[in-house]
């Protein structure tokens, strides 16, 4: 089934835990993307924002504006399970700059360094 993205929807909460702990990560100024690779098949994707970046009208004018950059993007990633991480600063920022930023975060991806505490 094909998704809002043009992608298929990734829903597996499992998958997307394992996607925060062993992904790749690429960070923009507005948003990161985190990935794991898969063999073969359509790129599966998930917006994922938290409450910290405010109230349910602001994460949902997030959630659409993100989207809507995505659709234009998403086609052209290779095969994987990505998560999309928007900022607060996604909600200001003009609306050219989120796809831009996510081309740019896609293309950084890299493994994460672990935290030493």
């Amino acid at each position: 089934m094909r998704g809002v993205l043009g992608a298929h929807k990734l829903a597996s909460r499992k998958r997307i835990a394992e996607i925060f702990e062993v992904g790749l990560v690429g960070k923009a100024r507005h948003l990161m993307v985190r990935m794991l690779p898969r063999d073969e098949g359509p790129a599966f994707v998930s917006i994922a924002i938290g409450k910290r970046l405010g109230g349910a009208v602001a994460r949902n004018r997030i959630r659409r504006r993100v989207r809507a950059a995505a659709m234009a993007v998403v086609g052209e990633w290779p095969a994987g399970d990505y998560v999309i991480q928007p900022r607060q600063s996604a909600l200001e920022c003009p609306f050219g700059e989120i796809g831009a930023n996510l081309q740019k975060a896609r293309s950084a991806l890299r493994a994460e360094k672990p935290s030493t505490i």
